[in-house]
């Protein structure tokens, strides 16, 4: 009695095994089997208003979150002046530029 058991159990543990087995290879074809998804990771909204256009670009290899870049333009007078502001910005910040790097070299002209 004792010998049939054991027999039942080696039995019942190895159709055990191979049910496993054949389970496990059967999703690993399946997941073998799925096809690449070539999706572009780079995608580009456009929302314009009356005053504005924005251009918001995602990157879903980048983050998933949320846009890596916004770009607003600003429409007819109110583009106008924002250009103007922007580049009478960069202006100063050359000039002050221009002026510290002058005062260094004085500096050291002195030394």
């Amino acid at each position: 009695m004792i010998a049939r058991r054991s027999k039942l159990i080696r039995e019942i543990t190895s159709l055990v095994n191979q049910i496993v087995q054949s389970s496990t290879d059967s999703e690993m074809a399946k997941k073998q089997q799925l096809p690449v998804q070539s999706e572009s990771t780079r995608k580009v909204r456009v929302y314009e208003d009356e005053d504005t256009k924005s251009i918001w670009t995602y990157d879903s290899k980048i983050t998933k979150t949320g846009p890596i870049s916004v770009e607003i333009q600003y429409k007819g007078e109110l583009g106008k002046l924002y250009k103007e502001r922007e580049s009478k910005a960069k202006k100063a910040k050359t000039t002050s530029r221009s002026k510290k790097i002058s005062k260094s070299v004085a500096k050291t002209k002195k030394r």
